[in-house]
């Protein structure tokens, strides 16, 4: 391109053709039916012949004239060459519609600031009372703050000449009724447009500047803004109700259009500090325990491609790629990977799970064989000094025994029985018999077994049994996070993150990205969108595909405090999985957080295991409470109600803080659907 002006009432566009330049000229022409506009086209040769033309009623213009432009131009340098014009091309104008000039929004007169709300205003904010609304009549003079839309302010131009200074009449809309009033503009000099003024910003007396015509209270706004968060308010149904308003007051005092209320609404909340820069004052920028969850809060997938959405999970051919890892070595990740082996461990714990003393044991020759250690630990649950029901220290022994041996048999990874922090410590209980202290909050499973062994608070004998199943845990442990972890996280330094709006990329987060999304080539279905295929993870099969299947998008995934404090969130253009949570935390914090809670954590940890083994290495996964139920082929200590026996962190996390704030995201949903890109993310 070699130029580019752009005016309300004149576009001139210089595009250069081989050897030819070629000039269109768009002229913006007022159209009496309806509150739409026209606009006329002319393209034609440098010498001036015309070869297409064309008008359309469209408010978003740019995004439709583009194409039509994309196609004139070709079709006249088909014509300069010789070529035979041929059929619109429906792919070239897809690709213009792409073009940046199909992203100019609306500019408004108002600039300054505005506060929020009290009723939504954070503790620490000392907000003073909200203005009261300009009366029916008022006058409102230019004064040093006074911008064009075009962002020409009064103080950048000369003294103005008092000639130049109107008095036009402009309409208030209020929240009952709308009134007359009167404003001074000044003709902007940068637009030269007969519509374009230099006008008072007005926000410290309660309102709103549109466009020097059309004004809007604070008043109004904001309850739209309390509307829709306090129930599913779509604009229309709001726009109705105040219509009604006006209707009694004042048959003659119409309200504005629908399209204008909304234009309106996004540029007067662009102004306000609505954020809470997703930061929790506690936990500070980094928590060490997170709850992520997504919700089905999104724009039409139709309205997402090619709109500059870029969640963390994207990647490109500039994104690094990691061979050390591989399908191959991703298999066998459970305690036990062999599941006929796995079933006969349940298999004899619901067998004997009423066996009384005297009573024939169960053949488990076959488990004895491959797992010694595993086959020592079942003969123990069924000790005949164990089935001593009189006796109630026995029974809690027995009991959890039992559970330590179905957590054994459970398909999830070994690593979140057995965490890589807790390796070293099992291997020390192993080898002396001596048990630390925080062991029990690691491992949940053996920390039951080592409390109903312990005779007092510093001494505890265990069997041999159990001492055994603990070197073998530790060992098959280190086995796995040995063969997982073959690379060091990337470094941020190394990364180029894009410093795009995230308004545009979908992408808001309390943290900045520090890294980029790896490719991990030898793993398959790695760049999916969907979690349709799971690497090893495990049996409990919870895929997304609700969201999907309603031509929405998947939603937008949330990342939460322990004290329900949003810290970010991400647009999902497909649909909610794995990657999302990884992505998220992977490209954002510096150090992974000790704790995750995520209603699919028994899929998440392998997952994050698999392709980042060294960044996730000090991390816990736990599904919360709330979508407990659903998972009956995962282990106990996949749950955070298992954890909260001896971990107080745990135990003081809101473990359904996603829920709770996905209850309130949720009354925007209807509305939300319906918005292009940026206004669905903002």
């Amino acid at each position: 391109m070699c130029g580019r002006q752009i005016r309300t009432h004149e576009v001139t566009l210089h595009i250069d053709i081989d050897i030819t330049s070629i000039c269109s000229v768009a002229k913006r022409m007022e159209v009496e039916q309806g509150r739409h506009e026209g606009i006329i086209i002319l393209v034609h040769f440098a010498g001036g012949i015309p070869v297409a033309s064309g008008w359309w009623y469209e408010p978003d213009w740019s995004a439709h004239i583009l194409p039509q432009l994309c196609h004139a131009f070709e079709t006249a340098r088909r014509r300069r060459d010789g070529v035979v014009e041929k059929k619109f091309d429906g792919a070239r104008a897809s690709q213009a519609s792409r073009h940046p000039w199909s992203s100019v929004r609306h500019g408004c007169i108002s600039h300054i600031r505005i506060p929020p709300p009290r009723w939504c205003a954070l503790p620490s904010e000392n907000l003073s009372l909200a203005p009261t609304p300009p009366a029916a009549g008022v006058h409102f003079h230019l004064d040093a703050l006074s911008r064009c839309a075009c962002g020409v302010g009064i103080q950048t131009l000369p003294p103005p000449d008092v000639q130049n200074v109107r008095c036009n009449n402009a309409t208030l809309f209020g929240l009952t009724s709308g009134v007359t009033v009167t404003i001074e503009v000044l003709p902007c000099p940068a637009c030269h447009h007969r519509r374009r003024f230099i006008g008072p910003d007005l926000g410290t007396l309660g309102a709103f500047n549109w466009n020097n015509a059309y004004l809007f209270t604070h008043e109004l706004l904001n309850a739209y803004t309390n509307a829709y968060t306090a129930s599913e308010t779509p604009f229309a149904a709001f726009c109705l109700t105040i219509r009604r308003q006006y209707e009694d007051r004042s048959p003659r005092m119409s309200f504005c259009s629908d399209e204008t209320f909304v234009r309106a609404w996004f540029a007067f909340t662009a102004l306000q500090d609505l954020d809470s820069k997703m930061a929790c004052p506690t936990c500070g920028p980094s928590p060490t325990t997170i709850i992520a969850d997504g919700v089905s809060l999104a724009t039409a997938a139709s309205k997402l491609i090619d709109s500059g959405v870029q969640p963390p999970t994207h990647t490109n051919s500039t994104s690094e790629h990691i061979e050390s890892i591989s399908s191959y070595k991703a298999r066998h990740l459970p305690p036990i990977p062999e599941k006929d082996i796995r079933n006969a461990v349940l298999g004899f714990l619901q067998g004997t799970a009423t066996q009384r003393p005297g009573s024939a044991q169960p053949d488990i020759s076959a488990i004895e064989e491959p797992y010694p250690e595993v086959a020592a630990l079942l003969r123990l649950t069924i000790a005949d000094d164990l089935l001593n029901i009189s006796d109630l220290s026995n029974m809690h022994k027995r009991k959890a025994l039992r559970d330590l041996s179905k957590q054994i048999a459970a398909p999830d990874i070994i690593l979140q029985l057995v965490p890589y922090d807790a390796i070293q410590a099992l291997s020390m209980l192993a080898e002396t018999g001596i048990a630390v202290d925080w062991l029990q909050a690691m491992c949940p499973a053996l920390g039951a077994v080592i409390r109903t062994y312990a005779t007092t608070e510093s001494t505890v004998r265990l069997p041999q049994e159990v001492i055994g199943s603990a070197r073998w845990l530790a060992s098959r442990a280190g086995a796995v996070f040995t063969r997982l972890a073959q690379h060091a996280p990337g470094s941020s330094e190394s990364a180029v993150v894009s410093q795009a709006s995230w308004a545009v990329t979908g992408t808001c987060y309390g943290l900045p990205a520090i890294r980029r999304r790896r490719i991990y080539s030898k793993l398959r279905h790695d760049t999916n969108p969907t979690d349709a295929h799971t690497e090893e993870g495990g049996e409990c099969n919870k895929f997304y595909k609700t969201y999907s299947r309603n031509g929405l998008a998947g939603g937008i995934l949330v990342l939460w405090c322990r004290h329900s404090i949003c810290l970010g969130f991400h647009t999902i253009p497909v649909a909610e999985g794995r990657n999302d949570v990884f992505s998220a935390i992977y490209t954002h914090f510096p150090i992974a957080p000790n704790i995750i809670i995520y209603d699919f954590a028994c899929q998440l940890a392998p997952y994050c295991f698999i392709r980042e083994a060294q960044y996730f290495s000090h991390t816990r996964f736990f599904i919360d409470e709330l979508h407990a139920q659903g998972h009956t082929k995962c282990g106990q200590a996949c749950f955070a109600s298992n954890a909260m026996r001896f971990d107080d962190r745990v135990r003081a996390a809101n473990t359904s803080a996603g829920e709770c704030g996905n209850k309130g995201i949720r009354r925007i949903r209807k509305s939300v659907s319906y918005m292009r890109t940026p206004d669905g993310q903002y």
